[in-house]
């Protein structure tokens, strides 16, 4: 340090004083020596401030500090201290940031991959092929509620992050895999649920599942069959609910009958079908809606006419929107894929319309 350097310099000094007082008359010879002790106090102040300082390297000047610590490389970068402020960028970042969830909002999830979401009630639709993942506001971690008709309901089910599902058509879809049982069969005849990350009631109105044998509800099926060439007296239903979608005081009832005495969607038999409908009280006048309906005629040849089934299967019936009414989820399956649909009632007039849907196959 440079304040070192004027201890040589006063030495001297201290040592020709002496020599002086030493060869002069008493009156110097004092004089000498009340400037001696001054002298010496001036050196043990200056050699207390050197001292304090060589305590206190942060007083000095920058130039007067010689750093005896040899930096150290590393590959890791180390973690920033409490004063440094992160780098920015005003460029925007190149991937799809997804869009964050607002109140009242949810992600979808069907065995084919996500439906989609709703903000604020309103629907909204997976991108088309190919999908960023990245497009869908769900990441890994999120809690989901898997259900199906006729199952208990599963809550706080974890979810992967979004990734591109349909394999091998990658990018048709979006895939969130979701931790639960039901979701985890091989496949048809399967009726695999849907997976909700929403937090409402999704049943604010009663789901009442009606007894399969019901000799009423067997009828309206037997007169569908039979408008379609199948002659079914006795026809096996899959599914018998009773519940009212929107709240208004009339009840609706979804009805679906199956049938493959083939054992199989691409090799049927004569007389197979497979139906799904709902038949609702509009005006005192009971209408009937079909949202899927495959057979196979008692008087058709499955073999020279290659024939197949699609089955439609119903999945759920709940608010999936958060709008207060309820829609209705059922799933779709040929011998090469399958899919998930969603539909709502609008009007009685305008009747049902499909919001959501996802698929996969070939």
């Amino acid at each position: 340090m440079k304040n070192l350097k004027y201890i040589p310099l006063l030495a001297i000094s201290f040592l020709l004083i002496i020599s002086s007082a030493c060869s002069s008359d008493s009156d110097e010879s004092k004089d000498l020596i009340n400037r001696l002790a001054q002298l010496q106090e001036n050196i043990t102040e200056t050699q207390e401030q050197i001292e304090e300082l060589s305590n206190n390297p942060s007083n000095l000047e920058e130039d007067e500090i010689s750093d005896p610590v040899t930096e150290v490389s590393t590959d890791e970068d180390p973690a920033p201290t409490s004063t440094e402020t992160p780098a920015t960028s005003s460029e925007a970042p190149e991937s799809t940031v997804a869009p964050e969830l607002p109140a009242k909002s949810n992600v979808i999830v069907a065995a084919q991959g996500v439906l989609g979401w709703s903000v604020e009630g309103e629907w909204v639709e997976v991108d088309e092929a190919p999908v960023d993942p990245l497009s869908v506001p769900a990441e890994e971690g999120d809690l989901y509620r898997v259900f199906r008709v006729g199952s208990v309901t599963n809550t706080d089910v974890l979810g992967s992050a979004p990734t591109e599902g349909c394999p091998p058509l990658m990018g048709y879809t979006v895939e969130i895999t979701i931790d639960d049982p039901m979701f985890e069969a091989e496949g048809w005849p399967y009726t695999f649920p849907i997976a909700i990350s929403s937090n409402w009631d999704l049943t604010p109105n009663e789901v009442e599942l009606l007894d399969l044998d019901s000799e009423i509800y067997k009828g309206f099926a037997s007169d569908l069959l039979a408008e379609y060439g199948v002659i079914d007296p006795d026809p096996t239903l899959t599914a018998l609910v009773r519940t009212d979608l929107e709240g208004d005081g009339v009840d609706e009832v979804i009805i679906a009958a199956e049938r493959l005495a083939g054992g199989s969607l691409l090799f049927p038999s004569s007389g197979d079908y497979s139906i799904l409908f709902i038949r609702k009280l509009i005006e005192g006048e009971v209408t009937r809606q079909i949202f899927g309906v495959s057979v196979v005629p008692d008087d058709e040849d499955p073999e020279s006419s290659f024939a197949t089934i699609n089955a439609t299967r119903l999945i759920a019936v709940a608010d999936l929107n958060g709008d207060g009414s309820m829609e209705i989820a059922f799933g779709g399956a040929y011998y090469e894929g399958s899919s998930t649909h969603v539909v709502e009632m609008l009007t009685d007039v305008e009747g049902f319309n499909e919001v959501l849907s996802v698929g996969c196959g070939a």
